[in-house]
């Protein structure tokens, strides 16, 4: 399993949009959640059997384990879960509305007051994944923040998936110990705002592992 140094060190920065796009291609396809539990109010919890961490989604939408992203920048994660509503935006069957968890192992013990050392690093990463594209645009510049009282950082883009249907999307690089948490929340532009919601109970129900 790959674990990643600083300076050395390389944060995540794998922003996931056709990981989600894949996951919501559904057809015949059935989801991988059987690390997600069912409640009253339409809601699961997926708990991450590796590492821990834990978050809740709708009932409805669609859980898959792995994968990878087309366009993203940083080393590989030693884990990640894509979540996809299946009645959401779409291209020709390939749905634009989700959200994914990905965690990487890190060679060192990171705490808060080293954020400042790593913004240059998590900038970097980002001025190179905008150059792989052109059509991403940074909408929300990165800032300091912290999901769970795990610190880090966020950002929001935009990018055109197609000519006619742009996506916004927000990413956190969170910093816990020796693991970094990558959450990523993405829509079509058209249905960025009614997911708001789903996306404010992802973030506000997203525990860490205990050993972190």
């Amino acid at each position: 399993m790959r674990v990643r140094a600083l300076r050395v060190f390389t944060p995540a920065l794998a922003v996931a949009f056709l990981v989600v796009g894949m996951s919501l291609a559904l057809g015949a396809c059935g989801s991988g959640d059987s690390g997600g539990s069912g409640d009253a109010d339409g809601v699961k919890t997926y708990t991450d059997p590796d590492f821990g961490y834990s978050f809740e989604y709708p009932a409805g939408w669609v859980l898959n384990e792995g994968g990878d992203t087309s366009v993203g920048s940083g080393a590989a994660s030693a884990g990640s879960v894509q979540v996809g509503d299946p009645k959401g935006a779409k291209v020709d069957g390939t749905g634009l509305d989700g959200l994914v968890a990905r965690v990487y192992e890190l060679n060192l013990t990171v705490d808060e007051s080293m954020l400042p050392d790593i913004r240059p690093e998590v900038e970097g990463l980002i001025a190179d994944l905008l150059s792989q594209d052109a059509s991403w645009k940074i909408v929300e510049d990165l800032t300091e923040t912290s999901v769970a009282g795990v610190p880090g950082f966020k950002a929001s883009f935009t990018f055109d998936y197609d000519a006619d249907h742009p996506v916004k999307t927000t990413s956190y690089y969170l910093f816990a110990g020796d693991v970094e948490y990558e959450l990523v929340v993405q829509a079509s532009t058209d249905t960025w705002e009614e997911n708001q919601p789903v996306f404010a109970a992802f973030f506000a129900s997203f525990r860490p592992g205990a050993s972190d």
